[in-house]
């Protein structure tokens, strides 16, 4: 039995064909645990008066398929660093087991610039990962931040930059790669002593306070995820001024009202037209029935 509170009929689970696109019972299982996600996600936000659209290749399933697109396997979404801060505070008293929301702040070594909703009883690994990695890797919910850059194109690209930097300096040392078995034990020891002084967190603290910087702007992009650097991928703040409700799967979720400007910046102009294209994640290490402390034991 699938780890979820979403209820969903046996029709739901049914094999079927969506533009082409075989879709296993399997595949349709990987999208109950990623919708009940959602579902959760969506509560707290409701509760809690929380702004939050769907983003990427989720707002194009919503306006293309009203649900997900049928090769594409995870659900993004994104809000604003106000509304992000505010959810930080309140994540760990609203989202309890399996549930589990995962930040630089509460997961240890966990660096990425935005945070994740994770299902604890399941996995949803990048096999880069698999085996090194310590931090929570259930199957999870991506949620970025919409965050200010200035209109200067060079003060834009010095802010990229240090993101950048910041954020790669974080990986290596929260995140060590073998290579040989000295370097390896160093970079642990330097790993322990980042976290357990407290340096990593401040440098996490540096990072999104650059992010924070243009707060006023009227352009917004991703900054803290790896599209920061990119021009075509920067909106006007007023392509989310309004919300609009449409269907996804068996949900009713929010998209901004500018998403023909998102979408084409993504997708291009053709963006209603099926495209089959390989999955940003790469090939995940999936299990809807198993935690993932139990799957990665062989890796």
């Amino acid at each position: 039995m699938l780890p979820i509170e979403l209820s969903l009929d046996e029709e739901f689970f049914q094999e079927e064909t969506r533009d082409g696109f075989f879709i296993t019972k399997k595949r349709k299982e990987i999208w109950a645990i990623e919708l009940d996600l959602l579902a959760q996600f969506d509560r707290v936000c409701r509760k809690y008066n929380l702004t939050y659209y769907l983003d990427g290749g989720t707002l194009l399933g919503a306006v293309r398929h009203h649900g997900f697109i049928p090769w594409d396997d995870d659900i993004d979404v994104e809000m604003f660093r106000n509304d992000y801060d505010k959810l930080l505070q309140i994540a760990g008293q609203e989202f309890k087991e399996p549930y589990f929301f995962q930040s630089a702040y509460s997961d240890t070594g966990y660096v990425r610039g935005h945070a994740q909703l994770r299902n604890s009883h399941t996995c949803g690994a990048l096999p880069k990962e698999a085996s090194h990695v310590k931090f929570n890797q259930g199957m999870f919910l991506d949620i970025f931040v919409l965050d200010g850059v200035p209109d200067d194109s060079k003060q834009r690209i010095k802010q990229a930059e240090t993101l950048q930097k910041y954020s790669a300096k974080m990986v290596r040392i929260a995140c060590p790669l073998m290579y040989n078995r000295l370097k390896y034990l160093l970079k642990l020891l330097r790993r322990w002593f980042y976290i357990k002084t407290g340096l990593l967190k401040h440098m996490y603290d540096q990072f999104e306070r650059c992010a924070r910087k243009y707060s006023g702007s009227e352009y917004v992009s991703l900054l803290t995820f790896y599209k920061a650097a990119e021009e075509d991928l920067i909106f006007r703040k007023e392509s989310y001024s309004d919300i609009l409700y449409v269907p996804f799967e068996s949900l009713e979720c929010p998209i901004p009202s500018g998403y023909k400007e998102i979408l084409t910046a993504y997708y291009g102009k053709d963006f209603m037209i099926p495209q089959k294209a390989p999955s940003v994640h790469g090939e995940l290490i999936l299990d809807t029935e198993k935690s993932y402390l139990d799957v990665l034991k062989i890796y």
